[in-house]
């Protein structure tokens, strides 16, 4: 999140209203060739060191490209807030301050003398 998503303003003279949007995509294309085709680890724990090698070396030859399975992920998360403070005495509206760094927001509310 960042302070363009975020919204600070006096609903009323006492009342500061907090109100924000994100939204965050993910995308998402076909897996490595090797993350696909590699030896489940069930398959790893069994049998001797040699018989593993063997079955190592020897690798399935790629039939026709057009039979490889493709997919394509798109996620995407929206969520808003909004956030209510009401001061028990008058606020100096023209002091307040806000800041933002590191996703955490600061915000300064001086009160009336």
């Amino acid at each position: 999140m960042n302070k363009k998503e975020v919204r600070v303003e006096f609903s009323e003279p006492q009342t500061l209203v907090i109100r924000g949007k994100s939204e965050r995509t993910y995308t998402s294309r076909n897996p490595p060739a090797s993350f696909v085709e590699g030896p489940s680890m069930h398959e790893d724990m069994k049998g001797d060191g040699d018989e593993h090698n063997k079955s190592q070396s020897q690798q399935p030859e790629r039939g026709d490209k057009h039979n490889e399975k493709k997919y394509w992920l798109a996620e995407r998360s929206v969520g808003e807030f909004s956030r209510a403070f009401s001061f028990p005495s008058h606020v100096d509206q023209d002091s307040v301050s806000a800041s933002f760094q590191d996703d955490i927001m600061s915000i300064i509310v001086p009160m009336v003398k």
